[in-house]
């Protein structure tokens, strides 16, 4: 039962964190699209509910390094929006940056 509770806490702990960046980072690292190597698949983050794209950065931050232009909607917010609402954003978003071949990188709701 302690290893659950110790898990747990843990657990709350990062995502109050990840919640809390989103207070000091207000845009992506420059280094999110600052590749321009062509042959690397463009990443689009997609948060959980009550999130930003902060709860994801850890993982963006190790796409980023491998090459590839990672993308963040800042349009979703805490992505709080019906499903339907933010499709239409994320699919708008590719269109805007004319994405081909792009992975979505999603948590929970995303």
């Amino acid at each position: 039962m302690f290893t659950i509770i110790k898990y747990w806490i843990k657990d709350y702990a990062h995502a109050l964190k990840m919640y809390m960046q989103t207070f000091t980072h207000k845009d992506a690292p420059e280094h999110y699209l600052g590749y321009v190597d062509t042959t690397k698949v463009p990443v689009i983050l997609i948060p959980g509910v009550n999130t930003k794209w902060h709860f994801m950065k850890k993982i963006a931050d190790d796409i980023s390094k491998l090459g590839h232009p990672v993308h963040v909607i800042k349009e979703l917010g805490h992505n709080r929006l019906e499903i339907s609402v933010s499709a239409k954003i994320v699919r708008s978003c590719i269109d805007d940056k004319d994405l081909h071949n792009a992975m979505i990188l999603a948590h929970s709701k995303g």
